[in-house]
């Protein structure tokens, strides 16, 4: 622990003047308006990754396996993990605003998005710290999905259209809601915490950058088993799964080097090809336990029905649905 700390000496001290030039960059990156909303989202997207790596190098990328494990050790209480995610966000929604780019918390897809959470999260380890998660759908052509601190989930449009049945979208969920529920994303927060540094969720403070790295392998391949177990708990297909990835794989193959049409899921969420072995390999290790873990639902998907109807918990309130594209 104190070699830990040693390392991290010099970061502790400039932790707070990166993360301001980070969020100078990035109020430079939301004055930019690209014409279609598929050219903004990937500017959005390149430009959050571009900014972490050129100002933040070493804050996550660079830590030995043995770091995050003594990371992963340090808590952080779920008020303090709401503010990061309400933070992040309310960043990234201004973001979308400033690019001209519309999201919404009702409608069809939100709906069925939540009725599909409201499935899993009593599977999940901490699912009852999560009282309400919070879905927001983006218009956009692009295939997005991201989870975030406290209990959000972030689609675009483009994803919901592009996964081709019920059981690849449950799995997708559980992907993200896997995330969520292993505090993937709160390394910063962690680390922060490991060296005494006081964290600021102020305004002029930006954290949107880290989101757009790449999980690490180990993460992914946590995060795969997680959605794996669960969509046959619920008795779906997760094959499903496993040929999204590999539909992934093949596009990623023929764009590159220019690699221009790629998901943006899987720059955040790399190796798809693999991950599609690794869960097809774990779903026939689990297949004697969950034979009913047939299901695939392509019908409920295109028409917004999830299987064995689903209704959203009561206690979401109508209010926090209505806060779409709000000023």
């Amino acid at each position: 622990m104190q070699t830990i700390r040693a390392m991290w000496f010099v970061r502790r001290h400039m932790f707070g003047a990166v993360l301001c030039l980070l969020a100078l960059d990035l109020a430079r990156v939301a004055t930019a308006q690209p014409a279609d909303p598929a050219a903004a989202m990937q500017q959005m997207f390149d430009e959050f990754a571009r900014a972490s790596n050129a100002f933040m190098p070493g804050i996550l990328g660079e830590l030995t396996d043995e770091q995050v494990r003594q990371l992963e050790g340090i808590d952080i209480p779920i008020q303090d993990e709401r503010r990061f995610g309400e933070r992040v966000v309310e960043e990234y929604l201004a973001t979308l605003r400033s690019n001209g780019l519309v999201w919404t918390e009702e409608g069809r897809d939100v709906e069925y998005l939540s009725q599909l959470v409201a499935k899993i999260r009593p599977l999940m380890e901490r699912g009852k710290l999560y009282r309400e998660i919070r879905v927001i759908v983006v218009e956009s052509p692009t295939t997005d999905a991201y989870s975030v601190p406290g209990g959000t989930l972030i689609f675009s449009t483009g994803m919901v259209q592009h996964v081709a049945n019920e059981a690849a979208m449950v799995g997708v969920l559980g992907h993200e809601l896997s995330h969520l529920d292993r505090g993937h994303q709160l390394l910063p927060l962690r680390q922060a915490k490991m060296m005494r540094q006081p964290m600021s969720l102020d305004r002029g403070m930006s954290w949107i950058g880290l989101f757009a790295r790449p999980f690490r392998p180990e993460f992914e391949k946590q995060a795969d088993a997680d959605a794996t177990r669960w969509m046959m708990q619920l008795g779906y297909e997760p094959l499903a799964l496993s040929r999204l990835l590999s539909s992934w794989d093949r596009r990623q193959d023929q764009q590159v080097p220019w690699q221009k049409f790629v998901p943006s899921f899987v720059k955040l969420h790399p190796d798809p090809g693999l991950r599609s072995v690794e869960i097809a390999r774990l779903s026939e290790q689990l297949r004697q336990q969950y034979v009913d873990a047939t299901y695939i639902g392509e019908d409920n998907l295109r028409e917004r029905r999830p299987r064995d109807g689903g209704r959203r918990k009561s206690g979401q309130r109508k209010s926090e649905r209505r806060r779409a594209n709000r000023d």
